[in-house]
């Protein structure tokens, strides 16, 4: 990967209209919610939502599950949580997921693929969460071989684990998630610019998801060289949203102590956090990714989660 490439990447991701569709996903700092879950507030918000999509119906009939996701993701706007619902469906539709932790029949991926992906530990929902109580999404990037998966399969697999956190999660569907993009221990060979142009710019915008903030975890030279490029072009809220952390196994408590308790980091993290138990980086065992808050694991099998 070319520094060059990368400086062609923030551009995409950070001018013109791409700053306008990432910068969409971040929320405010203060997360407070205006209404309560399962409250009659919020039940005469989902017959306005399902009103205004019978005006404009989205390409498949919603679940009971897929327009509370869309409506608390949107922080209870029934027009955005309507556009939500259309983007959502599209996307797993583009990405070939049947929304119920498969793929569909027909589609240009596999599930077995999919599966063996996710084993490798490189996408993990770990059940810690930030002082916000935004879940950990912990990204390991030396578990990544751009080789064998390529941007789309990456998509895939991050849209693909947040749908199943989203369906079963409901404090993550209100207060958000916090990704962590940890890249201890990775190399420029792990590296591939294409995929945070996908998921930043296509992905994550049409997930109803709430992301309080970006952590870069000990970042490889060619991300701390186009990070100010990427700085200079972000605006305001976007720049507090992102944020470049170098850390050592002893001292990360401390040093990520601005996003966390270091009860809710795992410990290869220099956290206490006990829902993570970690593969030996030599084996293509499946990555143990308990989430105590009730969530589907990544890589774990299908989500029993639709109603």
């Amino acid at each position: 990967m070319s520094v060059r490439e990368g400086v062609s990447t923030v551009k995409v991701i950070f001018g013109g209209s791409g700053a306008d569709r990432t910068a969409g996903m971040f929320v405010d700092e203060d997360v407070g919610f205006r209404v309560d879950i399962g409250s009659a507030e919020e039940r005469e918000l989902l017959e306005a939502l399902r009103a205004r999509l019978k005006a404009n119906p989205p390409p498949a009939p919603p679940s009971e599950s897929l327009l509370q996701r869309c409506l608390r993701g949107r922080k209870f706007d029934v027009e955005k949580a309507a556009r939500a619902v259309s983007d959502y469906q599209e996307l797993l539709k583009e990405l070939g997921l049947d929304g119920d932790g498969g793929v569909l029949p027909g589609a240009n991926a596999s599930e077995d693929r999919l599966r063996a992906h996710a084993r490798l530990g490189f996408m993990n929902i770990t059940g810690g969460e930030d002082l916000h109580g935004r879940s950990l999404i912990w990204i390991r990037l030396a578990r990544h071989d751009p080789k064998v998966y390529s941007a789309l399969d990456v998509a895939r697999l991050i849209a693909h684990s947040l749908d199943g956190l989203l369906s079963t999660n409901a404090r993550a569907q209100t207060r958000g998630v916090l990704l962590m993009l940890d890249m201890t221990g990775a190399s420029i060979g792990n590296m591939d610019f294409g995929i945070p142009r996908l998921v930043l710019t296509s992905v994550l915008p049409r997930l109803p998801v709430r992301v309080g903030h970006v952590v870069g975890v000990n970042p490889l030279l060619p991300f701390r060289v186009v990070f100010p490029i990427a700085q200079a072009l972000m605006k305001p809220k976007m720049k507090a949203r992102i944020r470049l952390v170098q850390v050592t196994s002893e001292a990360a408590p401390g040093a990520l102590r601005e996003f966390f308790d270091p009860a809710q980091l795992p410990p290869e993290l220099g956290g206490t956090f006990p829902g993570h138990a970690d593969p030996p980086q030599a084996s293509n065992a499946p990555a143990v990714s308990r989430d105590a808050s009730g969530c589907v694991p990544c890589g774990s099998g299908p989500a029993n989660r639709r109603g």
